[in-house]
């Protein structure tokens, strides 16, 4: 009797600690991978965050707004190519299909982030938030990279 009531004491605390990081987890609609931003040069009113995410899930989920406490405002923006000409289209929303990934990366998608409320250098990080078509938000910690930090943790990373 003493055996079985100490099998379900210890049944009772792993579902008390085990079960919430579980839900957590299985809650989050997406996982968020490298996200960074590109510091512009002095002076500039327009840098750009970079990320790739993650749908587990077995649903589209839809981004419908970003923001930044950083930044007056944010945008997301997609690089098209026509007649040899490149030219960002701004995007009202971006779906991550289920059970894919989106690349936000130079050259394709992207979030245009504009009006810096303080100069943000290399080093330093960037607050954004992502919010999805079903009123779920996603915060992101986006640290600042340069240039050529960029090309030198490029082959760091596997996506």
């Amino acid at each position: 009797m003493k055996l079985l009531y100490m099998t379900y004491i210890c049944f009772i605390l792993f579902m008390y600690f085990i079960t919430p990081a579980a839900l957590l987890q299985a809650a989050s609609p997406l996982t968020v991978h490298d996200p960074w931003v590109l510091e512009s040069p002095p002076g500039m009113k327009v840098m750009a965050a970079y990320m790739n995410l993650t749908n587990e899930s077995e649903k589209d989920r839809i981004i419908t707004a970003v923001s930044s406490p950083d930044f007056n405002r944010v945008e997301m923006h997609k690089t098209v190519i026509d007649n040899d000409q490149a030219s960002m289209m701004k995007q009202e929303s971006m779906t991550v299909k289920a059970g894919q990934d989106l690349a936000f990366q130079p050259g394709g998608h992207h979030f245009m982030l504009i009006g810096p409320k303080k100069p943000v250098t290399s080093g330093e990080s960037v607050a954004i938030q992502l919010t999805l078509s079903s009123g779920e938000n996603i915060d992101v910690i986006a640290p600042v990279r340069k240039f050529n930090e960029m090309q030198h943790n490029k082959g760091e990373h596997s996506h």
